[in-house]
C-alpha cells in the first residue's frame, strides 16, 4: 500500500534537502587534524588501516569519516530519519572501548530551522569535537553542540570518592533496567564524572571502567584527601575476615595509620579508624615497585631506538611495541596494541586530575578523533618516555619543560598503573 506525500512531507522535504551539502562540499569547510603520532610519517604510508596524505583530492581525515559513514549511509548524506544509528555507529567507530570512555548523546533535526541539534556528556573534548565533524562530513551543515564536558561543574571541588561499604556495584544505568558493570569494594578510590537519576552518580571505578553508582554508598572527598588516601602505606587483606561484625573482603586496601606487633590501625573512609590482624594482611609501601624501575632502567637503555610502525625489537619501535618489550623484559606480558594496554592496570590519573600517577604507570594519549592512539612509560615530574616519531625520546606534559610537547598535554587522557 502506498501513501501520497502529503504537503508538510513535501514542505520538510524541500527544506532537508536545501539544507544539505554534499560531503565533499562540507568538508571544504572543515580544517583536517593529523594525530600525533602521524607527524613526519611518509605520505602514501598505511597506518591503521588508511593511508596516510591527500588521495583522490579528500584528506585523511576525510576518508576515516567517510569510510565509517559508509557502514550506515552508503550515500554519504545523513537522513535527520536516521539520527539514533548515527549516533550508535560513532559510539563503536569513534569513542572506542565503552567501559572505559563515557560517551552518550542525542541528536535532534528542526526541520523549521534546518538545525540538527546535539545534547549529552562527554568526558574528553575529542569526542566533543568529532561528534561535530561526524555529522558535518554526512553534509549537515547548522549544528548546535550542546554536549557538556566532564566532570560536571556542579561537583564543584568534591569530584572524588571513596567507597564506604563493604561492597558495591556500578550499573550501565542509574535506574532499571540496566546490567551489573563491575563491583567495588571499601575504600576503593572513585572519580565522580556528574550527578545522576535515582540518586547515583556517574563514576570511574578504580579500574577505570565508567558506570553508575549509589550515592549512599560513598563519601565524597576533595582533592587533598584523595590523594592522601592512597599515598600512605597501605594494608592489603589477603583473606576474607570480620571487624566488629563487618565483612572485609580479600583484596581491599586501607591505608595504615599506626603499627603494632599484632595489629595495624587503619584509616576508614568515614574518617573513623580500626585494627586488623597481621596475619590478615600484607603490608604495601608507598613505593614504586622494583619492577617499574627496572623496566624503567630498560626503557633507557633503548633511547635513540628508531620509531618503526608495527616494530618491537630493540632496532625499531613503535609506541605499544616500546612498552611491550620493556614491560616484557620483567616477564609482565602486555597486549600489543596501545589501546589493549589501556585496558590493564588500575587507574592512577586522569586528564583532570594527574597528582597521583606515579614513575612506572603508563601514559595514555587520543588521537583528533577520540581513539587511544599512542601510549607511553611516566618517569616523574611531568616526564614520560615513549617511542614517537622522532625515536625512543624522553618528553614533558609540563609546559616548564624545554621538551613540552603540547600536543601531547592535551591528548592526555588517562595513567593506569600496572603495578601496586
Amino acid at each position: 500500500m502506498t501513501h501520497t506525500p502529503t504537503l508538510f512531507l513535501t514542505l520538510f522535504l524541500s527544506i532537508w534537502i536545501g539544507s544539505m551539502t554534499s560531503p565533499t562540499d562540507a568538508s571544504n569547510a572543515l580544517t583536517p587534524e593529523v594525530d600525533v603520532d602521524e607527524e613526519n610519517v611518509t605520505t602514501g604510508e598505511i597506518r591503521r588501516g588508511v593511508v596516510v596524505g591527500s588521495t583522490d583530492g579528500k584528506s585523511r581525515e576525510q576518508r576515516i569519516y567517510e569510510r565509517a559513514i559508509a557502514v550506515v549511509e552508503p550515500s554519504l548524506i545523513g537522513n535527520p530519519a536516521r539520527l539514533d544509528a548515527y549516533i550508535d555507529l560513532f559510539k563503536l567507530k569513534f569513542v572506542g572501548d565503552n567501559r572505559l570512555f563515557f560517551f552518550d548523546a542525542k541528536a535532534t533535526w528542526d526541520p523549521q530551522t534546518a538545525t540538527l541539534t546535539i545534547n549529552g556528556q562527554a568526558e574528553y573534548e575529542e569526542h566533543h569535537e568529532s561528534i561535530e565533524k561526524y555529522f558535518r562530513y554526512m553534509g549537515f551543515e547548522k549544528i548546535d553542540n550542546q554536549v557538556e564536558l566532564l566532570p560536571a561543574a556542579s561537583l564543584g571541588e568534591q569530584r572524588f570518592a571513596i567507597l564506604n561499604t563493604h561492597q558495591a556495584f556500578i550499573y550501565s544505568a542509574p535506574t532499571e533496567p540496566r546490567e551489573t558493570i563491575t563491583q567495588t569494594v571499601l575504600g576503593d578510590p572513585l572519580y565522580l564524572l556528574s550527578p545522576a537519576d535515582n540518586n547515583h552518580y556517574l563514576v570511574h571505578g578504580p579500574d577505570g571502567y565508567t558506570g553508575y553508582i549509589a550515592a549512599d554508598n560513598l563519601v565524597r572527598v576533595d582533592a587533598e584527601r584523595f590523594n592522601g588516601w592512597r599515598s600512605r602505606d597501605q594494608a592489603v587483606l589477603h583473606t576474607s575476615i570480620k571487624v566488629n561484625d563487618i565483612p572485609l573482603s580479600l583484596g581491599i586496601s586501607l591505608p595504615i595509620v599506626a603499627q603494632s606487633a599484632d595489629h595495624v590501625r587503619v584509616e576508614l573512609p568515614d574518617g573513623s579508624q580500626t585494627l586488623l590482624p597481621f596475619d590478615a594482611i600484607d603490608i604495601h609501601p608507598n613505593l614504586p615497585d622494583p619492577r617499574s624501575e627496572a623496566t624503567i632502567t630498560v626503557a633507557h637503555q633503548l633511547l635513540g631506538v628508531p620509531y618503526v610502525w608495527g616494530g618491537i625489537a630493540a632496532d625499531g619501535l613503535d609506541c605499544s611495541g616500546f612498552v611491550q618489550i620493556t614491560h616484557r623484559s620483567q616477564g609482565v606480558l602486555l597486549p600489543r596494541d596501545a589501546d589493549m594496554q589501556g585496558t590493564m592496570g588500575s587507574l592512577s590519573g586522569t586528564r583532570w586530575h594527574r597528582d597521583n600517577i606515579r614513575r612506572g604507570d603508563l601514559m595514555l594519549f587520543l588521537g583528533s578523533r577520540g581513539r587511544i592512539n599512542h601510549v607511553g612509560i611516566y618517569l616523574g615530574d611531568g616526564q614520560y618516555i615513549e617511542s614517537a616519531g622522532g625515536g625512543v625520546q624522553i618528553t614533558s606534559i609540563d609546559p616548564k619543560d624545554d621538551n613540552y610537547n603540547e600536543r601531547r598535554d592535551k591528548a592526555f587522557c588517562f595513567a593506569k598503573r600496572l603495578f601496586r
